[in-house]
């Protein structure tokens, strides 16, 4: 791409120079993140439940959502292998979700901001011995105030995406900020959803991060 630099004085020209700069081609690439797959293993998740605060299902093969946020899902992918320099164009967290009670549930997905142990994560809890500031990831230095996405479901049978594209951007370019998302039961109906874990032993119907960007 070439390129003329001009130099003024009083605005007068008093000199100018070109030079060429070569700007590499960017290519498209599309990935699916999902634990057991082409050699994928970082998706770290687990349930939040209020009825047993003190309980850390991180090996579940399944969780749940229920509103108004009685059980909460965690979900984390790790994308340090994705270049720095990645453009992102699309990102979403996928979930298989094979049961939905007789009611609808709306599901809000908010960034996380403090790091959390799937070992060990529990509705009081973050990293074990480390609480929430508020219990269920609640508090303003636990989760955005402001909600990434939110989807409703109403049957079961079906995948559930939510667009994280703009926090994919943040992750990639500043992994240390990456703790994922958290998923809240919505709305003031008693309604409750299954979903599959990391943990399922079929390896497909785990929860997915499909990342669509540009690189060099």
């Amino acid at each position: 791409m070439p390129v003329k630099v001009s130099s003024f004085t009083m605005n007068m020209p008093i000199g100018s120079a070109s030079a060429t700069l070569s700007v590499p081609a960017l290519n498209t690439y599309a990935v699916t993140l999902q634990d057991g797959v082409s050699g994928y293993s970082g998706t770290a998740d687990t349930m939040i439940n209020a009825w047993a605060p003190a309980a850390a299902p991180g090996s579940a093969v399944d969780v749940y959502v229920r509103q108004p946020g009685v059980k909460s899902v965690l979900v984390q992918f790790d994308l340090t292998a994705i270049t720095n320099l990645a453009q992102v164009d699309e990102a979403k967290i996928g979930f298989f979700v094979p049961y939905v009670g007789s009611n609808a549930v709306t599901m809000n997905a908010y960034e996380l901001l403090k790091s959390w142990s799937e070992s060990s994560a529990s509705w009081l809890n973050a990293a074990s011995g480390t609480g929430w500031e508020m219990p269920g990831a609640s508090g303003p230095t636990d989760r955005a105030t402001a909600m990434t996405d939110s989807q409703t479901v109403s049957a079961g049978g079906s995948w559930v995406w939510f667009d994280v594209s703009d926090l994919a951007q943040t992750w990639i370019m500043h992994p240390e900020t990456n703790h994922g998302i958290v998923i809240v039961g919505g709305g003031h109906v008693n309604a409750e959803l299954q979903a599959i874990s990391s943990d399922f032993p079929v390896t497909f119907m785990r929860p997915q991060l499909r990342l669509v960007y540009a690189a060099p």
